[in-house]
């Protein structure tokens, strides 16, 4: 008995995926389905091989057309039957699947199908090129379009940087408005000059759109009075209706006029106002200032008064030292005393005089340690009889010794 030959041609089945042109990347599943063709089964010798019936196969199916091409991927044997299973390929297929690939469009494989002959696989091949190439063509043109807009859209936010560059410069400029006011304020004047005869031509505006309204609203009860009787004609009531509208466009965009002129205006006004408080502020600083220097040159004068009596009795006391120191040096040529006697006379004197010119040592209220030797003081209002010329002197410097420490304790 013959052995039957079975022809499968399997083909690759492709699928479509979602494309993101905003991404950047693209998704395009190409799924491969075998398609099997099964021919008539032709009855063969057993002792003829499976493999030459497939090349006799593919040499029939090879003049299909130049872009098909199928190749044997499997030989089974199924009882007497022998099942040859060729994938056949498109290059219009292959070409599309690269052309997808090329736009970063992801290729899927489905599962297999099959088909009855090599032209149904064929055919099933280029409509999935058909379908990948429209797919490949709508992705290129959402892509050159994402591609323009996002050129658009570098554009406006180098245009939108640039206006924050020009803004911080504005609140640069803004912050030097004490310098530039005088300049500013000469801008103001005109501009509110300006403001006047906007406002002039505005209230003409508005008292001609009075009239002109007036008028229309006569003419409007003469068109109600008319239609009662006769129509109004429509050319007529157009032409005026014309002129009452270029009448109100005139008055609204005087208005817009008056009321971008009166913002100005306000702004700069609150501007001005605050320059007049800090003007205020600093008056009244400058005030306070003056008040505490009139107050501290008060004290100073005082002070100075003070020091000048104190200094006029100090530079007296000195002439009065002087006249009796001069007069204690004659005594003392002329009685000459001892050496050790005018030594200890000299060291009290020292001491005496540093104590009567205020050089206080080692004193405090509770306690006086004066650096004077009291003995030798002692000693020598003794020798009255030897220093008779020197006790009114020294009677003298003890007086104003005593006078200083009865001061000093009242302190």
């Amino acid at each position: 008995m013959g052995k039957k030959e079975l022809q499968r041609y399997s083909l690759r089945k492709s699928s479509l995926g979602a494309a993101s042109v905003l991404l950047g990347t693209a998704v395009l599943a190409v799924g491969a389905s075998n398609a099997s063709a099964d021919e008539v089964a032709t009855t063969t010798d057993s002792a003829t091989p499976a493999v030459e019936a497939t090349d006799a196969v593919e040499e029939n199916t090879s003049a299909v057309a130049d872009s098909t091409e199928k190749k044997v991927v499997n030989v089974t044997e199924e009882g007497n039957t022998t099942v040859t299973t060729s994938e056949v390929t498109n290059t219009s297929l292959e070409n599309a699947k690269t052309a997808a690939t090329n736009e970063g469009i992801e290729v899927k494989e489905e599962p297999a199908q099959t088909k009855e002959s090599v032209e149904a696989a064929a055919a099933d091949n280029k409509a999935q090129a058909e379908k990948i190439n429209t797919v490949v063509s709508d992705y290129k043109t959402a892509k050159e379009k994402y591609q323009s807009d996002k050129a658009d859209y570098d554009k406006a936010k180098a245009n939108y940087d640039a206006k924050l560059a020009e803004k911080a410069l504005a609140d640069k400029s803004n912050a030097e408005a004490q310098a530039k006011y005088d300049t500013e304020k000469t801008a103001y004047d005109k501009a509110s000059e300006q403001y006047q005869i906007a406002k002039q031509a505005y209230d003409s505006a508005l008292s001609e759109y009075k009239t002109k309204k007036v008028t229309y609203d006569a003419k409007v009860a003469e068109k109600e009075a008319a239609d009662k009787e006769n129509a109004l004609s429509a050319a007529k009531y157009q032409a005026e209706l014309a002129t009452y509208n270029q009448a109100k466009a005139d008055y609204e965009a005087a208005l817009a006029q008056y009321n971008s002129d009166k913002a100005k205006y306000n702004a700069e006004k609150a501007n001005y106002d605050n320059k007049v408080a800090e003007k205020v502020v600093i008056e009244k600083r400058n005030a306070e200032a003056e008040a505490k220097y009139q107050n501290e040159l008060a004290a100073y004068k005082e002070a100075k008064a003070k020091y000048d009596v104190e200094k006029a009795a100090y530079d007296k006391n000195i002439e009065l030292y002087k006249t009796k120191k001069a007069a204690y040096e004659v005594d003392l040529e002329t009685k000459k005393p001892s050496k050790n006697t005018m030594q200890m006379q000299k060291q009290n004197m020292k001491q005496l005089w540093l104590f009567t010119m205020g050089k206080k040592q080692n004193m405090t209220k509770s306690t006086l340690s004066i650096k004077i030797n009291w003995l030798s003081i002692k000693q020598l209002l003794n020798n009255t009889k030897r220093l008779k010329p020197l006790m009114i002197n020294t009677w003298m410097i003890l007086f104003i010794v005593i006078s200083k420490m009865q001061k000093l304790f009242k302190s």
